[in-house]
C-alpha cells in the first residue's frame, strides 16, 4: 500500500466568462445555386445557339412526317 498521502489544496482564480456569439449565417447554397443557374442558362443558350432549325433542311422535315 502508498502510506503516502500528500493533500494538494486546491486553488481557484476568479471566475472567467466571455459570450460566444455565433457567426451570422453565410448564404452559401444560395450563391452556389445562382452559380449553377447561371452556367446553366449558359451552356442552354450554346446548345440552342447551335441547334438547326426545324424547316431550313426539308430531308429532315420529310422523315418526321
Amino acid at each position: 500500500m502508498n502510506n503516502n498521502e500528500i493533500r494538494v489544496p486546491a486553488r481557484f482564480g476568479p471566475e472567467t466568462r466571455f459570450e460566444v456569439r455565433p457567426a451570422p449565417p453565410v448564404p452559401f447554397r444560395a450563391a452556389q445555386d445562382t452559380e449553377f443557374e447561371r452556367l446553366k442558362n449558359r451552356l442552354l443558350a450554346r446548345q440552342l445557339a447551335e441547334a438547326p432549325t426545324p424547316g431550313v433542311e426539308p430531308s429532315v422535315a420529310a422523315r418526321g412526317q
